[in-house]
C-alpha cells in the first residue's frame, strides 16, 4: 500500500490522530501523538478521508 511521511494534528474520535496526506485529502492515524512526524501506511480511501496507521 501507500506510505506518506506527514506530521500530526489533533485527535479524533476513536483513537485516531488528523493529518493531511500530501494531496491535501484528511487521513486518521492510528498510532500517534499531536505533534509527531510519522509514517504512515494507507489503509483504506473514501472519497473525503482515508485511514492509516503509523508505520515508524
Amino acid at each position: 500500500m501507500q506510505t506518506e511521511i506527514i506530521t500530526l494534528g489533533g485527535p479524533a474520535h476513536g483513537g485516531y490522530c488528523v493529518g493531511r496526506l500530501a494531496a491535501g485529502k484528511v487521513i486518521m492515524v492510528r498510532g500517534g501523538l499531536r505533534g509527531e512526524t510519522v509514517e504512515v501506511e494507507v489503509t483504506s480511501e473514501r472519497s473525503k478521508v482515508a485511514y492509516g496507521e503509523s508505520c515508524r
